[in-house]
C-alpha cells in the first residue's frame, strides 16, 4: 500500500488522525479542572453570552470550510470544519451550565 504524504491525505484521514496526535496528557487535565472552576464561576446570563458567541463562531468557520471545500483545498476545510466542531462543543457546554444554573435557582 502507498503511504500517504500530507498533500494525498484526504480531509477523512486528516481529521482521523488528529486525536491520535493531541496527547497533552496531564496538562489537559489540570486544564480541564481549571476550565471547569470557571465555568461553574459565571453567571447565567454570561453563559448565554459565551454559548452565542461559540455558535457565531463556529457558522464562521463553517462557512470558511464551505469555501475551501469548493475551492478543492480540502485540508484546509477540514481544519476549520474541525475548529467549528470545537466551538460547537464549547457553546453546547456553556448551554449545559446555565441549564443547570437555571435549575438550580428555580426548582
Amino acid at each position: 500500500m502507498k503511504a500517504l504524504c500530507s498533500d494525498a491525505r484526504t480531509a477523512h484521514q486528516f481529521i482521523n488522525d488528529l486525536p491520535s496526535k493531541l496527547d497533552f496528557g496531564r496538562v489537559s487535565f489540570l486544564a480541564a479542572n481549571v476550565r471547569e472552576n470557571r465555568m461553574t464561576e459565571l453567571k447565567i446570563h454570561e453563559h448565554h453570552e459565551q454559548a452565542a458567541q461559540h455558535y457565531e463562531h463556529a457558522a464562521k468557520h463553517h462557512r470558511e470550510a464551505a469555501k475551501h471545500h469548493k475551492a478543492g483545498n480540502h485540508e484546509k476545510a477540514a481544519h476549520h470544519a474541525r475548529i467549528a466542531f470545537g466551538h460547537y462543543l464549547e457553546a453546547g457546554e456553556h448551554q449545559n451550565h446555565a441549564a443547570r444554573q437555571h435549575a438550580k435557582e428555580h426548582s
